[in-house]
């Protein structure tokens, strides 16, 4: 394990499939990815993540350069590692030019922007990439070494694998949704999924990765026993992994929630063959196929009484997803779940999903 790649030296894996899984109609951009790992060393369990380092796209690196009128061509210092390179092959693979930080208001002399506090920096941050706050605010030229000095460096995305290596050996696959949105007059795009979903070419070695750990979110080494996943979105990605592994096992229930069934029923053939060969229970909450939205956690609640059951079995429950909204309120339905199928009261409950933790046999990966 030691020799596998690691964040200081990743693998330049390959990307060899590049597959929407949003079907035309949907309002989001899903993806499903086979990256190539030949040769790597990395051996992953179901639960852990591939860290990623993007790049960043060439209209924007262009619009960098032009906002402090460089070639690219000029030579800097990367004051971080140290070492010499091209200004634009520095803004391309190692800088965040996405953000817009304290030193980078300082650095552009601006009078109207002196004395900003926080919340008004991070204000200037949402609303701006570096080139266009530059062109907007810059009071005074600046040199290439000079807007290096004061970036931030662009760091590795985490994303869940969503393959089991005993079905996948010398590869990894990804669930990865395209992030979008507009803001200041221009429309942005999350770094690491534009450049993974839209611009990495196939079939050529140059995608940084290596192997975070999922040591917190791992399967029961026991086939019997039985386990509980609850994923929205591409939160399904490390249970895809979990079934692949556990593809002798019986005992697998699976909650997934997303937009319409029509458009938006990642993998939709995978669990079928599943359910086919009794592997796999499925619920499904599609919010928009009906007038009244339902999300997983009102399919928990309607299958509480046969979900305690589970958990009174020594089912292992899992969650993975959206940290701010869907985990919050599985974390609830499930508090009234045990109250109300475990005769508990609310304190019972809450001290019964604490033993849960404890026992890790209530687990999260939320993001």
């Amino acid at each position: 394990m030691s020799d596998q790649p690691n964040r200081k030296d990743p693998f330049k894996a390959t990307l060899k499939q590049r597959l929407r899984l949003s079907k035309e109609g949907s309002p989001k951009e899903v993806y499903h990815l086979t990256l190539g790992i030949e040769g790597s060393g990395i051996e992953y369990k179901p639960g852990d993540s591939i860290g990623i380092f993007p790049r960043n796209s060439f209209d924007s690196v262009e619009a960098t350069l032009k906002a402090i009128n460089a070639t690219g061509d000029e030579m800097i210092i990367d004051n971080k590692k140290g070492d010499s390179l091209p200004f634009r092959q520095f803004l391309t693979e190692r800088a965040n030019i996405t953000s817009v930080t304290k030193k980078l208001v300082e650095l552009t002399a601006n009078p109207a922007l002196e004395d900003l506090d926080r919340q008004a920096i991070k204000t200037l941050a949402n609303e701006h990439h570096v080139w266009d706050f530059l062109t907007q605010y810059k009071r005074s030229e600046i040199s290439p070494q000079e807007l290096s000095d004061n970036l931030l460096h662009l760091l590795p995305r985490l994303y869940s694998i969503a393959s089991s290596q005993q079905s996948c050996k010398d590869e990894v696959h990804l669930t990865i949704a395209m992030q979008q949105y507009d803001t200041g007059g221009h429309t942005r795009y999350g770094v690491a999924t534009r450049f993974l979903c839209h611009e990495a070419p196939l079939n050529e070695p140059n995608i940084p990765l290596y192997l975070q750990d999922g040591h917190h979110f791992r399967l029961p080494e026991d086939l019997e026993t039985p386990i509980i996943m609850v994923g929205a979105g591409t939160g399904i990605a490390p249970f895809r992994a979990f079934l692949q592994e556990r593809e002798d096992a019986k005992k697998n229930w699976l909650f997934f929630g997303q937009c319409t069934s029509k458009h938006d029923f990642y993998y939709e053939d995978f669990w079928k063959e599943l359910i086919d060969t009794g592997s796999l229970r499925l619920e499904t909450a599609f919010s928009r196929d009906q007038e009244n939205k339902i999300y997983v956690q009102h399919r928990i609640s309607e299958k509480g009484e046969e979900l305690m059951q589970w958990l009174n079995e020594g089912a292992k429950l899992y969650v993975c997803g959206d940290a701010k909204r869907m985990a919050k309120d599985v974390d609830e339905a499930l508090q009234e779940v045990i109250c109300k199928h475990g005769n508990m009261d609310e304190q019972e409950a809450k001290d019964y999903m604490r033993q849960l933790r404890k026992d890790k046999r209530y687990l999260r990966d939320i993001y």
